[in-house]
């Protein structure tokens, strides 16, 4: 596997398996969140200011292929560009353009010049073609896991299933953060905090999560996104995807007492209500009313400690893959040491 990060001028980035590299595009085997194996990309080499590639074994040993992706590879994987988009004709396919505008979509039609696309809103195809000229496409991936989920979802015939899941909007210091909100089942939850298995947009385990409920301003418990999101995680489970990485498992003990709940040396995520920085690090302190983070740079490294109010915490993350990953690292590294 040719492991590799590519930064993008926008800050934004993808990691991936390079299959090819040229002058005008750049086509990968996405990996998402999870370290697992996701649908082909192909980015616009003119946007991409820098191609990381010293990646260890360890790292390609951590990248999981439980969709059986790598077939995609054999089809897809030494196309053109325009190869790539007939290849994808009456597929669902996401692309970026140049304005940065993002679109999901069934794509209907392809011309010299242009495609068409039936976009994917509200969680229906829209009935009238919307045409986007090739020119303006940096970025666009088919056959993800999202896509895959969502394909699932306009086949499927039948009332809406019976959901145990809510959203919960969160509250958070100024107007970047508004309308944040996370989906998921309540595990428990007391006066003070609600335990949450917290799902992806694709309808899988994400993570367990503690709310602090003095920053929910409300709960959603019908809506068209728990109804999609409901499908999509019983399909996940119909298919045995919902949780990779076999974390369900570890559910936590929920306490009236934050500082019960951590642990001196583990790898958390939090979300505070009005820090924005990276939110992921180590914790090298836990005290009665606050704890000490050595936050993590883009290259998870440690930065810098930074002290947290537990009042002030909107979420904590608990498990999650992420986090667990980290910290394997972590405790490998200093073994060698």
């Amino acid at each position: 596997m040719n492991l590799v990060k590519v930064e993008l001028a926008d800050q934004a980035f993808f990691w991936g398996n390079l299959l090819q590299k040229n002058a005008d595009w750049i086509a990968l085997q996405a990996i998402d969140d999870n370290y697992v194996l996701d649908g082909i990309t192909m980015i616009k080499s003119t946007i991409v200011k820098h191609i990381k590639t010293d990646f260890s074994e360890k790292d390609r040993a951590d990248v999981h292929d439980y969709y059986n992706f790598s077939k995609l590879t054999e089809t897809y994987g030494k196309l053109s560009f325009n190869e790539f988009i007939r290849a994808c004709k009456n597929s669902l396919i996401s692309l970026e353009t140049q304005a940065g505008t993002s679109y999901q979509g069934k794509l209907i039609e392809i011309s010299n010049g242009s495609i068409k696309l039936t976009e994917f809103r509200d969680y229906v195809l829209e009935p009238y073609a919307l045409e986007i000229p090739l020119t303006d496409i940096q970025v666009m991936s088919c056959h993800s896991i999202d896509l895959e989920t969502i394909a699932a979802w306009l086949d499927h015939q039948g009332s809406d299933e019976s959901s145990d899941l809510i959203e919960i909007h969160l509250d958070h210091y100024g107007d970047k953060r508004v309308d944040e909100s996370a989906i998921g089942k309540v595990v428990a939850e007391n006066s003070k905090y609600a335990l949450v298995e917290v799902i992806t947009n694709q309808g899988q385990f994400a993570s367990y999560t503690v709310f602090n409920k003095d920053y929910s301003t409300h709960v959603s418990e019908n809506n068209a996104t728990l109804r999609f999101l409901t499908f999509a995680k019983n399909y996940q489970l119909a298919n045995g995807n919902y949780d990779p990485h076999q974390l369900a498992k570890q559910v936590p003990q929920l306490d009236d007492d934050l500082a019960k709940m951590l642990t001196q040396d583990k790898v958390i995520t939090l979300d505070a209500y009005d820090y924005t920085a990276n939110n992921q690090g180590i914790i090298t302190k836990v005290g009665d009313d606050f704890l000490e983070l050595m936050v993590f740079d883009e290259d998870d490294q440690p930065s810098e400690n930074q002290s947290f109010a537990y009042k002030d915490l909107v979420s904590i993350d608990l498990v999650n893959y992420l986090d667990s990953a980290l910290l394997e690292d972590k405790n490998s590294e200093s073994i060698q040491k």
